[in-house]
């Protein structure tokens, strides 16, 4: 088996472009990979292994966004360091050209999408928008840096389904541009900085830390008045500076984050529609159904 996996993965690292399938032997799975005439990679990858199956292999010198839509992972660095990307989380990864393992379970489901392109040609795209040293201490302070995956990025995402299939210079130029804006959201998540809105500081950190808590757990959220409360401002303040900030309104933000766990749980396959609907905090189905086919365009059970 191991032979057959390492096999696999030299094969796919030698292709720019493909659609492979994970061998029999070793489970159950696809990959798919497309890199833009700019120098940026796109992949897609779901695996379910038979077996616990360790999984070793060099990395580049360069930067990687890696968003886990599935089963976390942790993985080691030839320096020794751990790091961990968790369900629907992204992780900003800066590679040195050494090696990387890990070691994944049986019968659990991995997804992931990753967007990767070399160190130099990420510095290119940063350096006009973003200040030199803080391009510096990417490999030492942002190696590694988990963030909880937004709707928007889910937005994006959502456009790279089948990537290695592609083959329209238009298709690929959008491809390109999504990236480009995966690239922006994920520095501002890692970071820690976005723009202000307009808004005073103190507003703008307490729409942050909503926001924050939305993309965490949509499906606890308190309302509108009890938010206000502990944030020491008026319900219609908030709302009105949630908007300001993030172009929706928190009720909308919540009913979006909800959707989007949604589909991510249903496309596991491991639960049932009325399973989901309570867990991301509908307690009417019907209520949930008709709000997944305005989001999504069908209902759940055909997802």
């Amino acid at each position: 088996m191991e032979n057959s996996l390492a096999e696999w993965y030299h094969r796919t690292q030698l292709s720019t472009s493909l659609e492979a399938s994970l061998p029999k032997d070793v489970g159950n799975g696809h990959i798919s990979r497309i890199s833009t005439p700019q120098g940026v990679c796109l992949s897609e990858w779901k695996m379910r292994y038979h077996r616990d199956t360790p999984v070793k292999g060099d990395v580049g010198d360069e930067l990687r966004l890696l968003f886990c839509l599935g089963e976390g992972v942790e993985w080691r660095t030839a320096k020794g360091d751990t790091l961990c990307v968790k369900a629907s989380q992204g992780c900003l990864c800066v590679g040195d050209g050494t090696t990387e393992s890990m070691r994944y379970a049986s019968d659990h489901d991995y997804a992931f999408r990753q967007i990767s392109m070399t160190r130099v040609r990420a510095e290119q795209i940063l350096k006009p928008f973003i200040p030199e040293s803080v391009i510096e201490r990417l490999p030492q302070e942002l190696n590694g840096r988990a963030f909880a995956i937004t709707g928007n990025m889910r937005r994006l995402l959502n456009g790279f389904d089948r990537a290695g299939s592609i083959d329209n210079g238009l298709e690929m130029m959008r491809l390109e541009c999504h990236a480009r804006e995966l690239l922006a959201l994920c520095m501002e998540q890692a970071l820690g900085i976005a723009g202000d809105a307009g808004l005073h500081p103190d507003d703008l950190a307490a729409v942050r830390a909503v926001r924050k808590r939305i993309d965490a757990d949509a499906a606890s959220m308190p309302d509108i008045a009890a938010l206000a409360k502990e944030y020491a401002v008026s319900p219609s303040k908030l709302s009105r500076d949630f908007k300001q900030a993030y172009g929706m309104s928190i009720h909308a933000c919540v009913i979006e984050a909800r959707l989007d766990e949604a589909a991510r749980l249903l496309s596991s396959g491991h639960m049932s529609v009325g399973a989901v609907a309570e867990q991301v905090g509908y307690a009417k189905h019907s209520q949930f159904s008709e709000a997944f086919r305005r989001r999504f365009g069908v209902l759940p059970k055909d997802y």
